[in-house]
């Protein structure tokens, strides 16, 4: 897999909030994509940072 490129701290603009779940997913946001999933123990470069990326960018264009 290629290396993923930091999607840091406020990279990606909060989502509405229409449930509490999205407060956690905006805080993800807030602190870095990376960040968070590495603070869960997963790699910079690892798929399920990958899939986290590819998912927040989806739900941001909805």
């Amino acid at each position: 897999m290629s290396e993923i490129k930091d999607v840091g701290a406020g990279a990606l603009p909060p989502a509405k909030v229409n449930v509490p779940c999205d407060e956690f997913e905006n805080a993800i946001r807030a602190i870095g994509v990376v960040a968070a999933c590495e603070y869960f123990g997963y790699g910079a470069n690892s798929e399920f940072t990958k899939t986290t990326i590819d998912y927040l960018r989806a739900r941001g264009q909805s």
